[in-house]
């Protein structure tokens, strides 16, 4: 029989930091961990994270992008020399702070892969602060439809070989285009009705349709002659790459 335990730690106190780190210390087999800020605003920094090479998945919350955050030294994630993934659920809030919170990301070179909910106005939302992660193979970026924040910068990640895009912008798939190495593309949510660009990413072989993209269909992606492989969700689990080669074949 395996016996489960649950770890309560933090708590809004001169000790919240202390606490975690003496959590994260008990933990010996802890994997994941998240943080979110609590009340936004309040003052906070990810100095206690700092080589803590235990840590393989980061969570980061919406308030972790507020005025709260206090920078101190940098290269915190940098140092945490077995994170291979984060995830930003919730990129939003004071512009400074989450450029200083990208750059801290940007650091970590050791990154295979980072996950992005964009959900709040504000600057544009700079991907060049990532262009030096070597490792980064799978980026994920989830655009709430609240939110008209820019995301640029997606063209310099030619490391990128999966790329997974819900509500984007034309011009994010345009920059996906230019990708040298993409061989996967998922896109949902989406009101788009043509990929064709997508025929100018020499290596991309799998396309993903997911939930709600009424106005994708084979059609949209007729020139992708590269393509091995097309996937409609929900509808079927079914490879629809013979029936792209007829529509491929008859035009």
């Amino acid at each position: 029989m395996s016996l489960k335990v649950a770890v309560i730690y933090g708590s809004r106190t001169c000790e919240h930091d202390v606490s975690i780190v003496s959590a994260l210390q008990a933990m010996d087999n802890l994997r994941c961990l998240s943080i979110n800020n609590g009340a936004w605003g309040e003052e906070y920094s990810f100095e206690f994270l700092r080589n803590m090479d235990q840590i393989r998945k980061l969570s980061l919350g919406q308030s972790v992008g507020s005025e709260g955050y206090t920078r101190g030294e940098t290269g915190v994630f940098a140092s945490m020399k077995n994170l291979k993934g984060i995830e930003w659920k919730g990129v939003g809030g004071d512009d400074q702070t989450v450029e200083e919170i990208l750059e801290e990301i940007g650091k970590a070179k050791q990154l295979n892969w980072i996950y992005m909910l964009v959900y709040m106005d504000g600057a544009d939302l700079d991907l060049n602060y990532f262009s030096g992660l070597s490792e980064l193979e799978k980026l994920i970026i989830a655009h709430s439809s609240d939110s008209n924040k820019k995301i640029v910068g997606l063209e310099n990640l030619q490391m990128i070989s999966e790329l997974s895009l819900q509500n984007p912008e034309k011009s994010l798939v345009e920059a996906a285009s230019k990708l040298n190495n993409l061989t996967y593309f998922e896109i949902s949510n989406s009101e788009l009705s043509d990929l064709n660009v997508l025929k100018d990413a020499p290596k991309l072989k799998r396309i993903d349709v997911g939930w709600y993209c009424p106005n994708i269909t084979l059609e949209s992606m007729r020139e992708v002659t590269q393509l091995e492989e097309v996937y409609f969700y929900p509808d079927t689990d079914e490879n629809k790459i013979e029936e792209l080669r007829k529509l491929q074949d008859a035009g």
